[in-house]
């Protein structure tokens, strides 16, 4: 009887290895037909990225950018650093939003190949 359920223990192993060949297979061509994203982890860094450039760049035309403090700076870089970090968060957003859509269709795709 051991010996049956070893056996039966290594079948399941090789299944398994054979599964996860098959998957790293099937990741590549996906990779390489680009079915697969590889942006949206980035999405988050490059947004940080953005948000400090934004920031910095506004900062810059507040306060350092002349040398000379000028009213029509400090509200150039006041708006600039509100609304260009809205805009830059809105703009991140949408492009999560079109990778969700992606991940839907794909779902919704499998699903009724499966029927």
């Amino acid at each position: 009887m051991p010996d049956e359920e070893k056996s039966g223990g290594e079948e399941k192993s090789e299944a398994k290895m054979e599964a996860q060949a098959e998957a790293a297979e099937n990741w590549l061509a996906d990779f390489f037909m680009f079915k697969m994203f590889i942006t949206r982890p980035f999405i988050k860094i490059i947004y940080v990225l953005g948000a400090l450039a934004i920031t910095l760049m506004a900062l810059a035309t507040m306060f350092g950018i002349t040398g000379v403090f000028s009213t029509y700076a400090l509200i150039t870089g006041i708006v600039t650093l509100i609304l260009g970090n809205i805009g830059w968060r809105i703009t991140c957003e949408i492009w999560i939003i079109f990778f969700r859509l992606h991940d839907i269709a794909k779902s919704i795709d499998k699903s009724l190949k499966d029927e």
